[in-house]
């Protein structure tokens, strides 16, 4: 392995990581109740998942960084702790560096988020005292960019996390559990499913808030991405 590809690839995983566990933290906890009842789907999708997500990325990122030195250096420890089969070349593939770009473009721009919003970004659908509808920033062209960021770092997280060294710890049979676990179409079409019915409440209260205000702000935006939807 190459020991200059290495710390490069070493280095995109842990900035990846630390950037994309930041951009699922709760920037402002709410601290009465949400305006509106968002029922069990959606509680669970916003207070489970993120830490769940961020406990994974942590553990799965320190794992393959570890692995990758101990390739590199050909240590003996390695066949002890992958029993079942030695992994491939860890280095980073086409498909993974693209998958790094897309959780990067996510996670930014969902940080850019918490930043223009400021207080008023929550994990919660509710009106805060003093509540301004903001029309800056990623706002100024897409109503609803942290959640288009969302979809870009899910993907990217699989695209990133691309590689079967995980199935060397384990022994054949887990892996169609796995597979299932860590199926990508799957767990989009769950992020996808929470986005569309998060969206959905959230532009209701505002309208309901904002009036004529949100009707004219959402005649001259797109929804998720600009200029497309």
């Amino acid at each position: 392995m190459n020991g200059e590809q290495i710390v490069v690839d070493v280095t995109l995983l842990i900035v990846a990581a630390v950037t994309l566990c930041k951009a699922l933290a709760n920037p402002n906890k709410l601290g009465g109740k949400p305006d509106v009842n968002e029922g069990h789907f959606l509680k669970f999708a916003k207070n489970v998942t993120p830490p769940l997500v961020r406990s994974f990325v942590t553990g799965w990122t320190v794992t393959y960084v570890t692995l990758m030195i101990l390739q590199d250096i050909k240590s003996p420890y390695l066949h002890s702790l992958c029993p079942n089969r030695q992994p491939g070349s860890l280095l980073l593939s086409s498909i993974q560096l693209i998958g790094f770009v897309l959780v990067m473009v996510g996670s930014l721009t969902r940080l850019w988020c918490f930043h223009t919003l400021g207080s008023f970004f929550t994990f919660d659908v509710a009106i805060l005292p003093q509540h301004k509808l903001i029309r800056s920033g990623p706002y100024a062209y897409v109503r609803h960019p942290s959640y288009t960021a969302i979809l870009f770092m899910v993907t990217g997280s699989f695209m990133l996390c691309r590689n079967e060294w995980i199935f060397c710890f384990l022994p054949s049979s887990s892996k169609d559990i796995i597979g299932h676990w860590m199926n990508p179409m799957l767990n989009i079409s769950f992020v996808a499913a929470f986005i569309i019915k998060r969206v959905s409440l959230e532009e209701k209260l505002m309208s309901e808030y904002f009036k004529d205000e949100f009707k004219d702000y959402e005649s001259k935006t797109y929804k998720y991405l600009p200029f497309i939807l």
